[in-house]
């Protein structure tokens, strides 16, 4: 290539261009021979200009593979041009260093014949590199996000859990219901245990994944005294200590690590991991809850402790919670059945009393009753039912002081049930007794053929109801006047009836028939219905109140 011709300063100014380029530019000739190399093309190959003119270019770019770069020698003889994104040439110290490579003819400017060719090349390192990063960052941003995922997976499963252990009140539902829940999301086999008062650990919850080979029975064994447990065992800490602990399949047969009775089951499932997971709330120990894993499943990691100490801790609270419910339930209940009478023996009828506290309050409530013989009659029986409005202690002292008035104006004054009552409303206001309250007074009488004679007075109660002994159902709708404590002076009315013996007689409150979500008039129509077809026996009157109550109560806000 004759670089002299051309307009004057055009031949120069050329070869300023191809020195000063920031990519390396060499000519080959038409054998594949360089025979000229700029700055850049020999800092990038690391070695001088002369020791690259005359020599082969496949062998001089690639020392390692030189017919890798046949395409450059085919297009220095034949000028059709060549591009390659991704190749390597040799450095002068013989490493590879990663290039692109672009050819285009070099023709004689006099003749137009063609001379070779231009190769021109550059140094891909730093977009390889970054090419690097891009992919390690793509790669780690889908490792994130699926992190992400099982993050919000697992937090949604733990929502639902909680839900459905926070929905029962009974503590051993509890643990039986996180057995179930954790299996197949946690590990292959469940085993909770709770602590009795008798510090015993009692079997109560125990559950395998679908697809696992494991003979549920065997997962039962006799409650064991936690105090029989070696203190520096696993079991031993896990249950008092409130800790969450692996066991390791090396530990499965250690007496110093677990219980002869857990060395059994683990045996008796073929657990290849387990974790012993302690449930401990407000400082107590409520249970454990035992994790385990088999065949080829893979072992517990740090994330799988942390999810089974998280349900764990919510398990211990819905436990702990529904033992402090039925704890305050159970008192709130005593005490209501401390201020109820107890039914005297030798009565002229067969009495069956129940009394079912609301059972999501823990306060007394107003329900009351009272049956006694009437004092100048010993055949006679008095049955007395009534409600205080109000859930709490007010209510309960007005519903303890409103049986003892009623009960201590009949006997004083041997009064018939409408004036009892007219008398009961206007002595509560000197007697302290405040608020309203509905209230039934009935007595009842034999009669010489066999029949019985009712009276009663109703002050704005539930109405009365009757079973006959062919089954026949009748409400006493009658009402005599409205509640007790309005300060209303009113001449209480009272209603008779005679029926025959072996009639049931049923009183109750308001909670067996009405509910938020239907009223008293829907509740006194299923009651009704309910009474007309009674398995009970019509003579067990105890029997006649268990079904009605089981077909008919539904309330859980109002004493019954």
């Amino acid at each position: 290539m004759d670089l002299e011709r051309g307009p004057a300063g055009s031949a120069q100014t050329r070869l300023d261009l191809v020195a000063a380029a920031g990519v390396g530019i060499m000519s080959i000739n038409t054998a594949g021979h360089i025979t000229s190399a700029n700055e850049a093309a020999t800092e990038m190959l690391g070695c001088a200009e002369s020791d690259l003119v005359g020599r082969a270019a496949n062998e001089a770019l690639n020392a390692e593979l030189p017919e890798a770069l046949c395409e450059l020698d085919e297009s220095a003889r034949t000028g059709v041009g060549a591009h390659v994104d991704d190749d390597t040439f040799t450095r002068g110290d013989g490493a590879l260093i990663p290039v692109w490579w672009a050819t285009t003819p070099l023709r004689d400017t006099a003749s137009g014949t063609l001379a070779g060719a231009v190769l021109v090349f550059g140094d891909t390192s730093v977009q390889r590199a970054q090419a690097v990063v891009e992919a390690a960052e793509r790669d780690q941003g889908r490792a994130d996000l699926a992190q992400a995922r099982q993050n919000v997976s697992d937090l949604e499963w733990i929502a639902e859990v909680t839900q459905v252990l926070s929905s029962t009140l009974d503590e051993r539902e509890v643990l039986e219901r996180l057995a179930r829940l954790v299996v197949g999301r946690l590990s292959d086999v469940a085993i909770t245990d709770i602590v009795s008062g008798a510090g015993e650990l009692e079997r109560v919850g125990y559950a395998v994944a679908d697809g696992i080979d494991v003979d549920i029975d065997s997962l039962a064994f006799e409650p064991v005294s936690a105090s029989a447990f070696d203190r520096d065992s696993t079991t031993f800490r896990t249950i008092t200590a409130g800790s969450a602990v692996r066991i390791e399949p090396s530990q499965f047969d250690d007496d110093a690590v677990l219980s002869p009775q857990s060395q059994a089951v683990l045996r008796t499932v073929g657990a290849s991991d387990a974790l012993a997971v302690s449930l401990v709330a407000r400082g107590r120990t409520v249970g454990a809850l035992r994790l385990v894993r088999v065949g080829d499943s893979p072992q517990f990691d740090d994330v799988d402790l942390l999810v089974a100490t998280d349900i764990a801790q919510r398990a211990a609270l819905a436990s702990d919670n529904a033992r402090l419910y039925r704890a305050q339930t159970d008192i709130s209940s005593r005490l209501q059945q401390a201020l109820l009478p107890a039914v005297p023996k030798d009565l002229p009828v067969e009495v069956g009393v129940r009394y079912l506290p609301a059972r999501h309050r823990f306060d007394v409530g107003g329900d009351w009753y009272d049956v006694f013989r009437a004092p100048e009659r010993s055949d006679t029986t008095v049955l007395v039912i009534g409600d205080v409005a109000g859930h709490d202690l007010d209510a309960g002292t007005s519903m303890s002081a409103l049986r003892n008035l009623v009960r201590g104006i009949v006997v004083a004054t041997k009064e018939s049930p409408g004036d009892v009552l007219s008398l009961v409303d206007t002595n509560m206001a000197t007697l302290g007794i405040g608020g309203t309250a509905t209230a039934l007074v009935m007595t009842v009488v034999p009669l010489a053929d066999g029949r019985w004679h009712l009276r009663w007075s109703n002050a704005g109660h539930m109405p009365p109801l009757i079973i006959t002994p062919e089954s026949e159902v009748e409400m006493l709708n009658d009402v005599h006047g409205t509640l007790l404590g309005t300060e209303i002076i009113q001449v209480r009315l009272q209603s008779e009836r005679i029926v025959d013996g072996g009639s049931t007689i049923v009183l109750y409150t308001d909670g067996l028939v009405e509910t938020r979500e239907d009223t008293i008039d829907n509740g006194l129509i299923r009651l009704r219905r309910t009474a007309m077809s009674l398995s009970a026996s019509i003579a067990d009157p105890g029997a006649i109140a268990d079904e009605l109550l089981a077909r008919n109560h539904a309330s859980t806000e109002d004493d019954t």
